[in-house]
């Protein structure tokens, strides 16, 4: 579970040099200012980051990563707030 939540925070990538980290991290803040959500499956654990928060250990084991993405229709994808979100929440030396 805890890989789950590591993966969703900003700066964190498995290839570095490559990736910047920032693509799950900003899909969150963006999916919360849309009202949508975002969901982590792997291994025994879910994460679900939305207007609400949670996560849960799943008995039987998921074999890989899935993620899947729901927004609102009828609501912004407001970037440039998803943007500031992120820069509020203390990330500000994005090297992009």
């Amino acid at each position: 579970m805890n890989a789950i939540a590591k993966a969703l925070e900003p700066m964190v990538t498995a290839t570095p040099g490559r990736n910047s980290g920032l693509g799950l991290s900003l899909t969150r803040f963006l999916l919360r200012r849309n009202g949508g959500q975002l969901m982590v499956r792997s291994g025994h654990g879910a994460l679900y980051a939305g207007a609400e928060e949670k996560s849960e250990e799943c008995p039987s084991p998921f074999p890989g990563t899935i993620v899947m993405l729901m927004a609102r229709t009828d609501a912004a994808l407001d970037i440039k707030g998803a943007w500031d979100d992120l820069y509020t929440a203390g990330y500000r030396d994005v090297d992009l």
